[in-house]
């Protein structure tokens, strides 16, 4: 190897080069930087910081969206732990803390009670909407963020609420708890989709190695903030107003600097909207940018665009039931027929505006996906009819506002396959994943007997 060079690098950090010479030890190594300069004492402190505080690889094992959203979720946990240090100052205020007419039988016992309106808050946030935190991360992480903020309200307020103590301390450890179920079940999902080499557990780390630093300085500047402004309620309410503020901003920048490439409701509706209306397909980034985080799909289960309703995953009872009489008998008539080569259902009643997606034992994420891409696809038909508005793709020749349901739904089903064969391809080269879909169904499923 005679005048061999050799780099190696780490994360594209730092490079060492190699080369034989004739010396005693057979060869000689230079510190580099990637742009082939030495590396000093600075460059090797920063080196080392990111060691300590950044995943195993970074920047290649994770997402790309990974630095600018811990940069304002950094933000965010700085306002937080100051807005904690005034919200327990007022907590223990109005609990009677340095007061002498306070009892101390009474602050325990409202402390004891706030903790079990939380832990039955906890259990019962995660019973009615634990099952949509992975496929809706991002708002109901910033739902929690502004639950979090709100149980500061009522914190930094209680010595002036007029409600008993033990109210007050029940409503904030309610609030608090939804913030610790939602907070750390969607925490766990965006770290999912950060690490990008299976290394969730070094990113999790090294997120709470980031946390723990924040809250170190965030430590240090709560006691200066508290012996200025807690004399006066005045300018404790101001403060906590601005630190409301930018928490709020921060959060509301981390999650939409998010790009996942997985589909969910509000994402896929998205991309289904301007595929019909142009033909073409948002990358990720788009989408992403334009996914609604405050109103919409994320909240309501079995939210469908145009007024409309669209359950996934339920029973074919319920489906069933929904519908009138005359109709639903008309569709299971002819519900095996139509979906015989499938493995899913679909009914619907375009009258009342629901929709129903039935899911068989069997089904895949692509089958998924294209049942969602029917229905979709049907009350586009619909639509075009009752409101004479065009879409791009959308065929209403044979049909009628006064056709039954069921035979619009069969015949869009079986003009369908090519137009979702072409979305799927289209969205496919845009980078999206059609696994895992993320539409959070009910877990009903029929097989065939």
């Amino acid at each position: 190897m005679k005048n061999a060079r050799i780099k190696e690098s780490i994360a594209g950090l730092r490079c060492r080069y190699y080369q034989e010479s004739s010396g005693e030890k057979g060869f000689i190594s230079t510190d580099l930087k990637s742009n082939d300069k030495a590396v000093n004492i600075w460059d090797r402190m920063i080196y080392g910081v990111k060691d300590v505080f950044l995943p195993q690889g970074y920047p290649d094992s994770v997402s790309p969206d990974y630095l600018e959203y811990q940069c304002w979720d950094t933000l965010q946990a700085m306002c937080s732990y100051l807005n904690t240090s005034l919200g327990l100052h007022s907590a223990l205020q109005a609990a009677g803390v340095g007061d002498e007419n306070a009892s101390i039988l009474t602050s325990t016992l409202a402390w004891i009670q706030k903790d079990g309106a939380s832990m039955l808050a906890s259990i019962a946030f995660a019973y009615f909407h634990g099952s949509y935190l992975d496929s809706n991360s991002k708002q109901w992480r910033l739902f929690a963020d502004v639950a979090n903020d709100f149980g500061f309200v009522l914190q930094i307020l209680s010595p002036m609420l007029p409600l008993p103590l033990s109210i007050t301390m029940c409503l904030i450890g309610i609030t608090f708890s939804l913030v610790g179920t939602a907070g750390v079940a969607t925490r766990m999902a965006l770290v999912s989709h950060q690490a990008q080499r299976g290394n969730l557990a070094d990113v999790r780390a090294k997120d709470g190695s980031q946390e723990m630093l924040v809250n170190l300085v965030a430590l240090g500047l709560s006691v200066l903030l508290l012996s200025f402004v807690t004399d006066s309620i005045k300018y404790k309410i101001i403060t906590a107003s601005v630190l409301i503020f930018f928490h709020v901003y921060a959060n509301y920048k981390a999650v939409r600097a998010v790009r996942i490439k997985t589909l969910n409701r509000p994402r896929l509706l998205i991309l289904l909207h301007k595929w019909f209306t142009s033909t073409k397909i948002l990358s990720v980034e788009e989408a992403n940018k334009n996914e609604p985080l405050v109103t919409g799909a994320a909240y309501l289960p079995t939210y469908f665009p145009y007024g409309y309703s669209l359950k996934i995953g339920c029973s074919l009872t319920q489906a069933l039931n929904s519908m009138g009489k005359a109709e639903a008998s008309h569709q299971f008539k002819y519900l095996h027929q139509t979906f015989r080569y499938d493995n899913y259902m679909l009914l619907g009643d375009f009258q009342k505006k629901k929709m129903f997606l039935i899911y068989h034992e069997n089904i895949t994420p692509e089958e998924e996906l294209e049942g969602f891409f029917v229905a979709y696809l049907c009350v586009l038909h619909f639509i075009t009819m009752e409101k004479n508005i065009q879409f791009a793709m959308v065929d209403t020749t044979g049909m009628k506002l006064s056709t039954p349901s069921g035979d619009i739904i069969s015949k869009v089903k079986c003009g369908s396959h090519a137009l979702y064969q072409d979305f799927k391809e289209a969205a496919k080269e845009e980078g999206w994943k059609v696994d895992p879909l993320l539409l959070a169904p009910d877990e009903w499923r029929y097989s065939l007997t």
